[in-house]
């Protein structure tokens, strides 16, 4: 009596190069995915801080307007804008 092989030698080759290129697939979407969504954080991240610069301008360009000089500007509100 024989034994039979579920696969050939060939068809483990064919196999293991299906796996081997399933998992580089894998590997390939993983990559772009950490890519794209690092790129969209750095975005957001950038776009926030811009968005805090200006807030903390115009609030200081506001209390120097009420006070009229640098002097007597009260500079919490943009100090408490710039500190986030």
């Amino acid at each position: 009596m024989t034994s039979s092989r579920l696969l050939s030698p060939l068809g483990v080759r064919i196999a293991a190069a299906f796996v081997a290129v399933a998992i580089a697939a894998v590997a390939v979407f993983a990559g772009l995915t950490l890519v794209s969504a690092n790129d969209e954080v750095s975005r957001l991240v950038r776009e926030t801080h811009h968005q805090d610069a200006r807030a903390a301008a115009g609030a200081a360009a506001q209390a120097y307007e009420e006070a009229g000089s640098w002097e007597e500007a009260d500079l919490s509100s943009a100090a408490a804008v710039a500190a986030r």
